[in-house]
């Protein structure tokens, strides 16, 4: 979409972090920011509504969303677009909000902490080590979010003390 609205985008080289990134369509924004996400959306949008065009019925499939196929893929791509500028035009700035507010999963915390770090860390000073290390403990998250899920459980060495923690830098900070 980005190379047919002329906007060309290297998106595997696109790093985002919680320094830049919106999450769903949760941002408060400039005039100039909103003009410049809805120039975008509105020629995405033109091409998503028109009949026949390969890419407008690819942005209409339906995408999963809560366990149904309700939502359009414009949708989730509109939301995105909020990202994408972000980290693509240093001419915006972002004030992120407490990124890592946890309600309900705080055993996620650690290894989303650290995957941001690395992030931030490859974007700051370019190692592909970071980067690598990224992606091994973004691999392997399921399986460090469950080792500590069921060590805070079984109170296992410090990961137990460590949730609680955790849990006590936010009111209500976990069920």
């Amino acid at each position: 979409m980005l190379e047919r609205l002329d906007l060309p985008s290297d998106l595997d080289a696109l790093i985002s972090d919680s320094r830049n990134t919106v999450h769903s369509n949760y941002f408060i924004a400039t005039p100039r920011f909103w003009r410049a996400w809805l120039t975008i959306n509105e020629k995405m949008f033109a091409i998503a509504e028109t009949p026949g065009d390969v890419l407008g019925d690819a942005l209409r499939t339906p995408a999963p969303y809560r366990g149904s196929l309700k939502v359009q893929m414009k949708i989730f791509v509109m939301e995105r677009v909020a990202t994408w500028l972000l980290t693509g035009n240093r001419g915006f700035a972002a004030q992120a909000r407490d990124p890592f507010v946890a309600r309900s999963r705080i055993y996620k915390l650690p290894v989303a902490i650290v995957c941001d770090a690395l992030k931030i860390a490859y974007a700051t000073q370019g190692r592909t080590q970071y980067r690598e290390a990224f992606l091994l403990v973004s691999g392997l998250r399921r399986f460090l979010n469950l080792q500590i899920r069921l060590g805070g459980a079984l109170g296992l060495g410090p990961v137990g003390p460590c949730l609680r923690l955790l849990k006590s830098y936010w009111p209500h900070g976990g069920r």
